[in-house]
């Protein structure tokens, strides 16, 4: 008897979570990174390798901005992987808070006696407007707590992933986050073929991330540290 074929879903599922071989050689450096990613989680790996692999394939035209897509998504989640599993972020969504401010918005214009369709916001300042421009601090409160700056976010992420778990010191910490967000622009840029470098310049940028990476995931050899120190000496300077 034939076995009933799978749906989509499942195969799809399948998928995700198999560990295919590589079609791309690592370093010793490289295996390092990925199995620190995966130890964070699954998604971060398979981003790292599969930004590789579309590089890997001189078939592929659009390898370079396919593999910038990766290595930004990468950077991005990592951040929230890590602010997920150490803070704890509320399951409050950005979309869903917009909405709802604006129906409250929308009845304080309906009740207060302060707003008319034909002069607007003339007064006075009554209740209905009061509980609007309460939603709205509170709105921004969650906003500054719970949906931190990139800067902000990276930096928090920073501290987490080191083993030490101590903020840095503030040039170090300020020279880290000029080298992280230019990598970022670049691979941001490339991804949305606002930039087109060639393949030799993107596979060094691709480098410099792992190495920043490496410096906070993968325990450090004198090898490594004159790389790093090299990495944010550049970023420092510019």
């Amino acid at each position: 008897m034939t076995p009933p074929r799978r749906g989509a879903e499942e195969d799809h599922e399948s998928d995700a979570h198999s560990d295919p071989k590589p079609s791309v050689a690592l370093s010793r450096e490289q295996q390092r990174l990925h199995g620190a990613l995966c130890e964070l989680g699954e998604t971060l790996g398979a981003m790292y390798l599969g930004g590789l692999q579309v590089l890997h394939d001189p078939a592929n035209p659009d390898r370079v901005a396919q593999s910038a897509h990766s290595m930004r998504e990468l950077m991005e989640k990592i951040g929230e992987v890590e602010l997920t599993t150490a803070e704890g972020r509320s399951t409050r969504r950005m979309k869903n808070e917009v909405f709802n401010l604006r129906g409250a918005f929308t009845q304080a214009k309906r009740n207060s006696a302060g707003y008319s369709e034909s002069g607007g916001w003339t007064g006075p300042f009554d209740g209905h407007l009061y509980r609007f421009l309460k939603k709205l601090n509170d709105f921004f409160d969650w906003v500054d707590s719970d949906r931190p700056s990139r800067r902000a976010q990276f930096q928090r992420t920073l501290v987490h992933l080191d083993p030490s778990g101590r903020p840095l010191a503030k040039p170090l910490r300020d020279r880290r986050y000029r080298a992280w967000r230019e990598m970022w622009d670049f691979f941001q840029d490339t991804s949305h073929h606002r930039a087109f470098p060639g393949i030799d310049e993107f596979r060094r940028r691709i480098g410099e991330l792992e190495v920043f990476l490496a410096s906070v995931l993968v325990p450090r050899t004198f090898d490594d540290m004159d790389a790093i120190d090299a990495l944010l000496k550049e970023a420092g300077d510019a």
